[in-house]
């Protein structure tokens, strides 16, 4: 962290900005990603360029696009990485750019995704990497420990929620270590986690009707499905009904969170004919 130090750099709590400083966990994000040599790896976020570099390092025969919001990052991450020829570092919101540069910087071939993610961008970008049709084999991400317990949650759970559900339809996801927060510069309120998404999930639907469907869904979490079908889907009380009881088999009184993907995907089926 001394290159911080030495261009006098300000972190940006908006940024949710806090730096990996350890080598063996920084190493071990390495192997919980399996990146080898060949890998071609999209990075989010490359901070002070410390994961970057082990990418750089471990990828030698590939290629590592990384994308950083943070432009005053510029002089540290250049000469953080001088010496690799394997890396294209871009600095622009990865949210903000056409998927299909992506892409050409793979030459449209399968990649992998690492980034370090703070909470409030967590949901949106990884919707922004299952939305676009991008060549994904995996994606291992950092997150705070909680939204990986709500990611990789069970159906039933208190954790289990629309992004759950959502992400089912693409990947198996597992938690592959909790990180404590003090393996972070400067030092979050709270512990992290490394997330590991394998996208292996090949559901020929319409994939993203029923995440709008899956949604609504949970739009109001304390109300019971068929209240939520009701102001969702401008159903009268006895349609939701007929729907709950007669099309899933299920309660009444059911919540969305005791749907599992298979539910969902009927309940789509049943609201696209409706409509």
């Amino acid at each position: 962290m001394n290159n911080l130090q030495n261009n006098n750099f300000k972190f940006k709590h908006s940024l949710g900005q806090n730096f990996i400083k350890d080598e063996v966990l920084l190493n071990s994000i390495l192997d919980d990603a399996d990146v080898t040599e060949d890998s071609l790896v999209l990075e989010i976020g490359a901070g002070a360029g410390a994961l970057t570099s082990k990418l750089c390092e471990r990828a030698v025969k590939g290629k590592v696009v990384s994308v950083e919001i943070d432009k005053t990052l510029t002089p540290i991450l250049n000469k953080k990485l001088a010496k690799f020829n394997n890396i294209n570092l871009i600095f622009d919101d990865i949210l903000k750019l056409n998927p299909s540069f992506i892409k050409q910087e793979f030459n449209n071939k399968p990649f992998k995704v690492v980034a370090n993610l703070p909470y409030y961008i967590t949901t949106p970008i990884l919707e922004y990497l299952l939305n676009n049709d991008f060549l994904i084999t995996d994606i291992t991400v950092m997150v705070q420990l909680e939204v990986a317990q709500r990611l990789s949650a069970d159906v039933g759970t208190k954790n289990y929620g629309a992004i759950t559900a959502i992400l089912n339809m693409y990947a198996t996801t597992q938690i592959t270590q909790v990180v404590d927060k003090k393996m972070f510069t400067p030092m979050p309120k709270v512990d992290s986690a490394i997330l590991h998404i394998v996208l292996d999930k090949n559901y020929n639907i319409d994939k993203k009707y029923i995440a709008e469907v899956i949604k609504k869904c949970f739009l109001m979490r304390r109300k019971t499905l068929l209240n939520n079908l009701c102001s969702g889907f401008n159903l009268n009380k006895q349609q939701a009904q007929n729907i709950i009881e007669n099309d899933l088999k299920r309660d009444i009184k059911i919540r969305a969170e005791m749907l599992d993907l298979n539910d969902f995907i009927k309940l789509a089926d049943i609201l696209k004919k409706l409509n």
